[in-house]
Formats: structure tokens, C-alpha cells, sequence
């Protein structure tokens, strides 16, 4: 499994809800630390979503292994299709790799 250094860079399209999106993986550490001040029980359902797969990535790219799929299944079972539905596959597959 490629683990963070090893990934292509892709560009991040800007969601308005989290507009420092766009340029999140500059600083992965202070990206994860951004994501953990946000309260995620006041976002609405497409943005709970984002922030789970954000969240997810976050964590992967700072090598802290996962202990449950619980996060990534939450953007899983919103985006059903399109480039958000690929990034939770290939997501829940590096999450499903480190749970053994």
C-alpha cells in the first residue's frame, strides 16, 4: 500500500462550507488540527460527509492507523458516485488494509 509521500497530488475542488480546502495537504499536520476543531455534529449531512473523508485522509496521511471503519462508512454512504465516491474506496480499502 502507497502510504502518504508516495500518493499523486490531485487538485481539491472548494467546498463554501470549508473553503481552506482547496489547498489542505500544504500542511498535513496543521490540516489534521484544523479538522479536529470543527464541530462536526453542526454540519449538515453533505458536509458531515466531507469531513469524515477529509478527516480519514488526514489521519492516513499522518500514519495514525485506523481502528475502525466507522469514519470512512460515513462517506461511503453518502457519495455513491463520482470522484468523492472513488476517493472513499480507495479510503476504505487502505482503512480496511491497516484493521488487517
Amino acid at each position: 500500500m502507497l502510504r502518504s509521500s508516495q500518493w499523486p497530488r490531485a487538485a481539491a475542488p472548494t467546498t463554501p462550507a470549508l473553503p481552506w480546502q482547496k489547498d489542505r495537504w500544504q500542511n498535513i499536520p496543521t490540516a489534521l488540527l484544523t479538522l479536529r476543531k470543527i464541530d462536526a455534529t453542526s454540519l449538515n449531512r453533505h458536509n458531515t460527509a466531507l469531513y469524515a473523508l477529509l478527516l480519514t485522509q488526514a489521519q492516513y496521511k499522518n500514519d495514525i492507523i485506523a481502528t475502525s471503519d466507522s469514519l470512512i462508512n460515513i462517506a461511503l454512504d453518502y457519495f455513491s458516485d463520482g470522484k468523492r465516491h472513488i476517493e472513499c474506496l480507495i479510503y476504505k480499502g487502505a482503512v480496511l488494509q491497516e484493521l488487517g
